[in-house]
């Protein structure tokens, strides 16, 4: 962990590092010792153990075009675990990158027990979902992998109520040569 405490008094407005943490105890140490800054972190709920060698949503369409899926569980049991961390300590969390129905229903029930959260979806998960991915276009790659229909329209809702607070960019720079190779070898964007 960074000086968290001496960046805030720097005017630091909340923490973030982009990566899925694995370690539950290392995250409840760190809402315990950011709670008296009252500085949000920002996390990503995302068990990698969970999404394996997967390149694509789970279901009927990653089946059909014979690529490994990542199941949804992926994000959710990350953001339950999560979710109890929060309750357990009280520190603001946003939640980025949601990017399943479930995801979406999880942080409406959070938000409806009154915990300090926020969240976010990105706009391709808004726009896109699993019946593109059929391209086989590797800047489709995506991590969390785009959902499905359902997931679309479920996060387009979210967004419309409230649910999700932000849209976000979300975007991971390559270059040509690294997203000119086959979908299952693209690095996720």
């Amino acid at each position: 962990m960074a000086e968290l405490a001496e960046l805030a008094t720097a005017g630091a407005v909340g923490f973030a590092d982009g990566k899925p943490l694995q370690n539950l105890l290392l995250v409840r140490h760190l809402l315990d010792y950011l709670r008296p800054l009252e500085q949000p972190v920002a996390l990503w709920a995302c068990d990698l153990t969970l999404t394996g060698s997967g390149v694509m949503r789970e279901g009927q369409d990653a089946i059909l075009l014979g690529l490994p899926g990542v199941p949804a569980i992926a994000e959710t049991t990350a953001l339950a675990a999560l979710i109890e961390c929060v309750e357990e300590t009280g520190t603001p969390v946003h939640f980025m990158r949601i990017s399943t129905a479930r995801g979406a229903e999880l942080i409406q029930a959070a938000k409806a027990r009154k915990l300090p959260i926020t969240a976010s979806t990105t706009w391709m998960h808004l726009l896109l979902n699993t019946e593109m991915v059929g391209s086989y276009n590797p800047h489709l790659r995506l991590s969390p992998p785009l959902g499905t229909p359902t997931d679309q329209q479920v996060l387009l809702q979210a967004v419309q109520e409230g649910v999700l607070d932000a849209i976000a960019i979300d975007h991971s720079p390559y270059t040509y040569e690294e997203k000119t190779v086959a979908f299952a070898e693209a690095p996720p964007a």
